[in-house]
């Protein structure tokens, strides 16, 4: 059975991503997955013998890569698109609207596309990483509709995200456009659902904005934070951010407020707060052999810019936003954003040479296949990518 195929293959040998592709496409909903964690459970029986949807979108163990490729770009990529995947151009971005851009911890791009797209009636809703309201440091996926819920789900957020699960969420209240704010493993998993022609979820999803991303971590690097480094117990907690407190400008730690407005912080070494330094040992497992780091399949993708920190923080000190433009229908609604005065856009300058500097960027496309070679020797378990 699916289910079966899926654990072994995936969930027991520490492959799972904690996407919740899974819990979208079970016919019967017995698939459940808790909030910031890898390893679904099967809740029931899966007694649908000849459904195998589970494991066929799971990006977790496969990911045929060349042939999702083929299905987005109409061709496989070229030896010289491997570091960054096919692409038709970049640029450097920010929002345009100072609330928006200062909201932002790097630009605010993402945010700014999504309004417009909200705004201008190409999508009726997205699907993004927020905070869960019960226990407000765990990371929840989020189905925002307006500008104000989408503004109390901005910055980065360095947690494990189940995002791909609120799609039969979204779709279940009737949205027929969805915007999903994606890292590589979610996309992997809709453009599988694409592949698959699981129309009742895919069919509504109308843009895939990509983050780059070098690993989502375990909660318990947030929780160590919280309570060890900065001492604060976890029923404590109001408010957090990842990079900085919210409003100040681009880089900082991160920040805690508490329930009787306390506000502590802690400096991660690197001003944008994070992996080089105490949230790089709560990596998640399967991040560790994961080849993408600017999401490589999503129509546009978006982070951080690297190598000219210091020439764009004269221009505009609250940070800008990378932009790949992948897709004809990610070029259209990017352009439209620009037009629109949502975006304030440059050129991106000479990519290659600037980039490297990102640490996303040589783990991904360097240290990784390395560790994936090693495992092999090992006997240690790693995805199938075609």
């Amino acid at each position: 059975m699916s289910w079966e195929q899926l654990k072994q293959e995936t969930i027991d040998v520490g492959l799972c991503t904690g996407c919740g592709a899974c819990v979208a496409v079970c016919p019967r909903k017995q698939i459940q997955l808790k909030i910031g964690c890898v390893d679904p459970e099967l809740v029931g029986e899966c007694k649908e013998e000849s459904c195998d949807l589970c494991s066929e979108v799971c990006p977790g163990a496969f990911i045929p890569r060349s042939e999702l490729e083929e299905m987005i770009f109409g061709r496989k990529r070229k030896e010289d698109e491997n570091l960054f995947g096919q692409y038709k151009e970049h640029f450097v971005t920010h929002a345009k609207d100072e609330k928006v851009h200062h909201a932002g911890v790097a630009g605010g791009t993402v945010t700014a596309l999504l309004l417009y797209a909200l705004e201008e009636g190409i999508i009726d809703g997205a699907i993004v990483a927020g905070y869960d309201e019960a226990e407000p440091w765990k990371v929840k996926a989020k189905i925002v509709k307006t500008k104000d819920d989408l503004l109390n789900c901005v910055r980065s957020k360095y947690a494990i995200c189940n995002t791909v699960s609120a799609l039969r969420d979204a779709v279940d209240q009737g949205l027929e456009k969805i915007a999903i704010v994606a890292l590589p493993c979610h996309t992997y998993a809709l453009r599988k659902m694409q592949l698959h022609k699981l129309k009742r979820l895919v069919d509504k999803v109308e843009l895939i904005i990509g983050l780059y991303c070098l690993s989502q971590t375990y909660m318990d690097g947030t929780e160590y934070i919280i309570r060890e480094r900065l001492g604060i117990s976890l029923n404590e907690v109001d408010q957090i951010s990842y990079r900085g407190r919210l409003g100040d400008p681009f880089g900082g730690g991160f920040w805690v407020k508490t329930k009787k407005g306390e506000e502590k912080a802690l400096e991660l070494i690197a001003h944008w707060g994070m992996v080089p330094t105490i949230f790089i040992g709560f990596q998640v497992e399967r991040c560790l052999v994961c080849l993408d780091h600017t999401c490589e399949l999503a129509d546009l993708s978006a982070g951080d810019v690297w190598g000219r920190e210091e020439e764009l923080k004269k221009i505009n000190e609250y940070g800008w936003t990378g932009i790949f433009v992948r897709t004809e229908k990610g070029e259209r609604i990017f352009r439209g954003a620009i037009e629109a005065g949502y975006i304030v856009s440059m050129p991106g300058g000479p990519i290659a040479s600037y980039y490297p500097v990102n640490p996303g960027h040589p783990k991904k496309k360097f240290a990784v296949p390395a560790r994936i070679q090693y495992r092999k020797k090992y006997g240690w378990p790693v995805p199938e990518i075609t």
